[in-house]
């Protein structure tokens, strides 16, 4: 059923689509904590094991990480829970995919450029504009998905498309570790180049669902 699915014109770019962006956040969410230890709370690195020092970084880098997640939260909750409708009406499945694919692109490959530059605002922009584009991409994916298929069939296409997200949920934790451990910056930078690639990929999202606009 999965490879049979990939091979149809109308339904395969857009459950790779799903693959690549869950893939890509993934990468992310699991490097975080770790990144923003490494650029933004050095002294963990030289301090020793159940030292105050150690904890009171830890703590510093915690309070950092959560401030993201919390933006990244209310973000994600503004957007999907008012905006995309409106949006969705106003401009069409499609065209929100492509601009949540650039934003969410932009939003990765600026996070290990925050660091670079140790500008916690610059990480709280691109965390912004991540949280935003996978929120106007994902629905909106979701969306096209059902109304690419006949009635009889969405249970089946939707099972396949959430079972790739969940094989993504489990790839991009397990590589995003060793990615890491080459460079800190080397999850997000492959997790923005994976979304921009799969922006080539998005015109082929452009089939017109039958009875339905795209």
């Amino acid at each position: 059923s999965l490879f049979g699915a990939l091979r149809r014109p109308g339904i395969g770019p857009m459950l790779v689509l799903v693959f690549v962006t869950v893939t890509s956040l993934a990468l992310m969410e699991q490097t975080l904590g770790l990144f923003i230890e490494r650029a933004w709370v050095p002294e963990a690195m030289g301090a020793a094991l159940g030292s105050p020092e150690l904890e009171a970084a830890h703590r510093r880098a915690a309070l950092l990480t959560t401030g993201v997640f919390v933006l990244v939260g209310v973000v994600a909750t503004i957007v999907q829970g008012g905006l995309i409708g409106p949006l969705n009406r106003r401009f069409g499945e499609r065209r929100l995919i492509r601009v949540g694919l650039v934003a969410a692109g932009v939003g990765m490959i600026v996070t290990p450029i925050s660091g670079q530059a140790g500008s916690y605002a610059l990480l709280l922009v691109a965390s912004g504009l991540l949280a935003l584009g996978m929120g106007l991409c994902t629905p909106a994916l979701n969306s096209m998905i059902s109304r690419a298929v006949s009635s009889h069939e969405q249970g089946r296409i939707l099972g396949i498309n959430q079972s790739l997200g969940s094989l993504a949920r489990v790839l991009g934790p397990a590589a995003a570790g060793p990615l890491f451990a080459v460079t800190r910056d080397l999850p997000f930078l492959l997790g923005g180049v994976g979304l921009f690639l799969a922006l080539v990929r998005a015109p082929g999202t452009s089939l017109r669902p039958p009875g339905g606009r795209g």
